[in-house]
């Protein structure tokens, strides 16, 4: 350090001398410029002066040339002392950044140590606390599922009561209990809005015929959804049903246009498959059944149950026996006779009394008792539910099998003709010997298609005007027309009904008179270009509801 300051201080020294040559210089140069204007010829103040000048210049070379070289030696000199230093910073800084990243690189490993300890720890833990969620979870879903199966039970019992404090407000008012199915739309178009389960409001305007597009909306029982299942609709009216046991009379009418479900409601889905019939998707009827053989079975140990099955049908006003030709109908099958209850087959002069067999002749009269039956037709006592199905099935593929070697077209015989199964139960108390006797019927009417009626008709036009609304239209089958006459002078309260024009209405006296719980079940078309035959079916169901049967009543049966 004391050598870079006398090197600075002989520098500076050389610097002011270099600086006092330079003045003297300058002052010599213009002396020189002064005295060339005087005189050409004075050449020797001239000369003196020029080689003053070039003393000066050589003593400055001689001058510059050390100071040139100590500017360098210092510059070297400082230039290196700078280097050592930077090296020296550079160096320390390199050696804090080293300790720095050791520091943190400690941190972060102890840092990731912990971090791992604690990941092991709570993975450790993981399938401990799974389980306590799981468990949690679990519980939460039990009390949910308790509480659903509570709040369902209290529904279901709510309405269990309900449906009973409606039925007996109906049992004392005798009332026709009405129920309505829709067919599911062909398209998405649908004429039917359900408000509620109690209302069906027709959409008139989606037909575009030029009438009156003013909706329309009818009240109801029930109005089952058009995708609801079997299941569902006898669930609805099965303690109606049930109540043979208890010794009513109950009567369901299945009515409708054709394709809309009625069959199927009642019977279930026929298939004909190479001429052999099988029954899917079991109706009321055969649920009814099966129901009633299950509870006959768990109540053997305290009660007797026979069940006896006679099955006519009514095409074009004459009876048909469908039990005739069957297996049970051939061997063990009663013979009905207007004078006695019932006598069996095997007895020839009750046969011949009956008018029984093959080709004899059936008619509608009352027995002792008063009750409305078919005289010379047969009654099978059916023992289990496979009975019921091997008779159905039986009957079904005889009709078929007749009706193809006479060439007729059976979806038209069958739509035109009306089905009547009639199931016969008796209960009896095994300890007491006093019991009851039910009928439980179901009715598939025949096609409630609508055909366009003749200007000579002017009482059927303002009976179907007051019943359907139609002026100009009439249901193809006689028999509906007598129906819709028959409901009409039972809703007016007339004295003389017309029972006796047309065999199911015959057939059906003690139904739509008293003394029955009568279900009516309407199966109608969703689809807009169905909407006249629909409409004319919910009238007259609307009108039926009107009717009032008078109560029903038990048919008790004393020991022998």
């Amino acid at each position: 350090v004391k050598l870079e300051a006398s090197q600075l201080d002989s520098l500076n020294t050389a610097l002011q001398k270099n600086n006092d040559l330079e003045t003297e210089l300058e002052a010599t140069k213009r002396d020189l410029a002064n005295s060339k204007d005087d005189s050409d010829g004075a050449e020797s103040p001239t000369e003196q002066h020029r080689k003053s000048a070039f003393s000066i210049l050589n003593r400055k070379k001689k001058t510059e040339k050390p100071i040139e070289q100590a500017t360098a030696k210092l510059l070297e000199t400082k230039i290196l002392s700078s280097s050592d230093e930077d090296e020296k910073q550079l160096t320390s800084i390199q050696t804090d950044e080293l300790s720095k990243l050791k520091a943190e690189t400690i941190l972060v490993r102890q840092q990731y140590e912990h971090l791992r300890r604690s990941t092991s720890a709570e993975l450790s833990a993981l399938p401990e606390i799974s389980k306590q969620w799981t468990d949690q979870i679990s519980l939460s879903l039990e009390a949910s599922q308790a509480e659903i199966h509570r709040l369902r039970e209290r529904l279901a019992t709510e309405s269990a009561s309900r449906r009973k404090l409606l039925h007996e407000v109906q049992d004392l008012r005798g009332v026709v209990r009405v129920y309505c199915r829709p067919r599911p739309p062909k398209n998405d178009v649908s004429l039917f809005e359900m408000p509620s389960h109690e209302t069906l409001v027709v959409r008139r305007d989606k037909l575009d015929s030029g009438e009156s597009s003013q909706p329309r909306s009818f009240e109801f029982d029930r109005i089952f959804d058009p995708t609801i299942p079997q299941t569902d609709v006898y669930g609805e009216i099965q303690d109606v049903c049930l109540g043979v046991l208890d010794g009513f009379n109950i009567t369901l009418l299945a009515f409708g246009q054709k394709g809309c479900g009625r069959t199927k409601s009642v019977l279930g889905e026929v298939n004909d498959v190479e001429g052999k019939v099988s029954i899917e998707s079991h109706g009321i009827h055969l649920q009814s059944l099966k129901q009633l053989f299950d509870i006959a079975e768990h109540r053997s140990d305290r009660f007797k149950d026979t069940f006896s099955l006679s099955i006519v049908e009514v095409h074009n006003e004459r009876l048909l026996d469908l039990l005739v030709g069957t297996t049970y109908g051939e061997t063990r099958a009663n013979v009905v006779v207007a004078d006695s209850s019932s006598r069996k087959r095997k007895d020839k002069n009750a046969e011949d009394e009956a008018g029984s067999g093959k080709g004899a002749k059936l008619e509608i009269r009352s027995d002792l008792l008063g009750d409305t039956v078919v005289h010379g037709s047969l009654s099978v006592d059916v023992e289990s539910f496979d009975e019921v199905i091997k008779t159905w099935s039986e009957c079904i593929t005889n009709r078929r099998k007749r009706l193809r070697e006479q060439n007729v077209d059976i979806d038209e015989y069958e739509s035109s003709s009306h089905v009547i199964a009639t199931l016969k139960v008796t209960s009896a108390n095994i300890a007491t010997g006093h019991g009851v006797v039910g009928k439980l019927q179901f009715v598939d009417m025949a096609a409630a298609d609508l055909v366009m009626r003749q200007k000579n008709e002017p009482d059927v036009a303002e009976t179907m005007s007051t019943m359907i609304g139609l002026n100009d239209w009439k249901f193809r089958n006689r028999s509906l027309e007598t129906l819709c006459h028959v409901i009409q002078a039972r809703a007016q309260y007339v004295r003389n009904v017309p029972y006796r024009n047309s065999t199911l209405t015959h057939l059906l006296r003690d139904s739509l008179e008293g003394d029955t719980k009568v279900i009516f079940l309407a199966c109608v078309s969703s689809d807009p270009a169905d909407m006249r035959e629909s409409t004319a079916t919910l009238r007259l169901a609307s009108r039926l509801r009107q009717v009032s049967l008078g109560k029903a009543t038990k048919h008790a049966l004393t020991s022998p």
